[in-house]
């Protein structure tokens, strides 16, 4: 899937920014004290940083701070972006599977039709965050993979739709997770469906220190100049469990414009910009550099 190869692209060029960095700091040895880099796997499923810091990560490689950063389309191109506190959102998962009873596409009053009520409650969820949640907070539900049946004259057993739900707090987490779950179980027995949930819990908001991210912000000014840096008024929607490392350690996640006029994370389309490879391992070399001086 064309998806997924990006994805793999994405964080391999990722991967490659911090291994230049790595290589030169390790050669040069200009910093006085201990650099770890971390290569943090399964980002935004909420696994990779979860299963580092469950199997000893801070334990075995203690830090004074932690900083991460990520590559941003939508932003001109080597622009690094900071915005202290809440930066990105919470993610959960929640997987629905409906139960009906198939038969002739002819005869749909002799069957109990799962993919019906699975459109009804994909309508239905749109009602979420413009209903329950409160129009000062922001919340996002989307539905991303909804399959069921294979022929046209046919209605099939079972329908299954793959959710994923943004939020900032934990109260709006809670009430994304909980009204999903009433509203598809409500819409499936109205159509005399069997409706079965899995939730995912993924990682909660990402949230930058202040102090730290003033530190990273410096930093960039320094040794690029003004107008490679932009002071971010607003959260972003997408998610990264790094924010499970902030919660052990102060930090700052950064991110880095991919260009204005590039494809969105996860389109097929999407192609990371590789004149920013260099530029952010020279970041990261700087930014360590003057942490530990």
């Amino acid at each position: 899937m064309q998806w997924i190869r990006n994805s793999q692209l994405e964080l391999a060029r990722h991967t490659a920014i911090l291994l230049v960095a790595a290589r030169f700091l390790a050669e040069t040895k200009r910093f006085d004290g201990t650099i770890n880099a971390i290569f943090q796997p399964a980002e935004e499923i909420g696994r990779g940083a979860a299963a580092m810091i469950d199997q000893g990560l801070f334990e075995r490689f203690d830090c004074d701070a932690v900083f991460g950063l990520h590559n941003i389309p939508g932003m001109r191109t080597g622009v690094f972006g900071f915005k202290p506190g809440i930066f990105w959102a919470a993610i959960d998962k929640i997987d629905i599977r409906l139960n009906g009873f198939g038969g002739h596409g002819a005869l749909p009053h002799l069957s109990m039709d799962p993919l019906v009520a699975g459109a009804s409650i994909v309508m239905a969820l749109q009602t979420i965050v413009s209903r329950n949640v409160d129009p000062l907070e922001s919340g996002v539900v989307t539905v991303g993979a909804f399959r069921s049946g294979e022929a046209g004259n046919v209605i099939p057993d079972t329908a299954n739709l793959r959710l994923s739900l943004r939020s900032f707090t934990p109260a709006v987490r809670s009430i994304l997770v909980d009204r999903v779950q009433a509203i598809a179980a409500h819409q499936a027995r109205s159509f005399g469906v069997a409706m079965e949930a899995e939730v995912t819990p993924g990682c909660p908001a990402l949230v930058n220190d202040p102090a730290q991210t003033a530190f990273a912000r410096r930093i960039a000014a320094e040794h690029f100049d003004a107008n490679a840096v932009s002071d971010l008024d607003r959260p972003m929607s997408v998610s990264d469990d790094f924010a499970l490392f902030l919660q052990k350690r102060p930090g700052a996640y950064v991110v880095l414009g991919n260009g204005e006029q590039s494809y969105p994370l996860h389109h097929p389309k999407y192609d990371f910009n590789d004149d920013t490879i260099l530029p952010a391992a020279s970041y990261w070399v700087k930014l360590a550099q003057v942490f530990l001086s």
